[in-house]
């Protein structure tokens, strides 16, 4: 009997230390993997979370950028949604790895504004942060002024050919053209002063 009573006596004892040691053991730590090289946003969070703690991160759209359609916020692959820029996850079990889908760059219209003796080509939207290209061609019988000028959102572009260059856009494009003018008509001037010439001298 004495021999049963040693053995309960002994098997209880280490249950308690069992028990013990696990309700002062240290909750793990588990690391977060943030996007590295983000293009149009942030994430900001800790590298790290405890053990059945809740994680909390923010994502932030960067100016010139917008969510589209196929925005998604996902943790370890599973989408996680927020009625603002901070997302949680609760009670963490394991490393995490935050990852954002459907950042894209705005789109701006581009205005332009053709006229008599020239067409100006170009695309109808200009993307954020890229470079905008278009031409100016000059029709027949019309030429360019000393007064020509092609300007966008009334700034002069200049151009050594006629394809024009918009660096860097960050908004909305409106290209206008002046002075051209109708070659007959300059030439018909010219002509008018030459006769006149001609007579004055006879």
């Amino acid at each position: 009997m004495k021999r049963i009573k040693y053995l309960i006596t002994i098997f209880t004892l280490a249950i308690v230390t069992l028990i013990a040691c696990a309700c002062g053991q240290t909750p793990a730590t588990y690391s977060v993997t943030l996007p590295e090289t983000p293009v149009g946003y942030t994430v900001s969070g800790n590298a790290s979370v405890t053990e059945g703690a809740t994680y909390t991160f923010t994502v932030e759209i960067a100016n010139g950028y917008e969510k589209s359609t196929d925005f998604a916020v996902k943790v370890n692959g599973n989408e996680v949604t927020s009625a603002t820029d901070t997302y949680t996850v609760e009670n963490v079990s394991a490393n995490l790895t935050v990852t954002v889908e459907g950042v894209v760059a705005e789109t701006y219209a581009v205005t332009l504004a053709n006229g008599e003796g020239y067409t100006v080509s170009g695309n109808a939207t200009a993307t954020y942060g890229s470079d905008y290209t278009f031409t100016v061609v000059i029709a027949n019988d019309y030429e360019k002024s000393s007064a020509f000028v092609v300007k966008v959102n009334g700034n002069e572009v200049t151009s050594a050919t006629n394809t024009y260059t918009v660096e860097n856009v960050s908004g909305e494009l409106v290209i206008t053209v002046s002075g051209v003018v109708n070659s007959n008509d300059t030439n018909l001037g010219g002509n008018e002063n030459e006769n006149e010439d001609q007579w004055w001298n006879n």
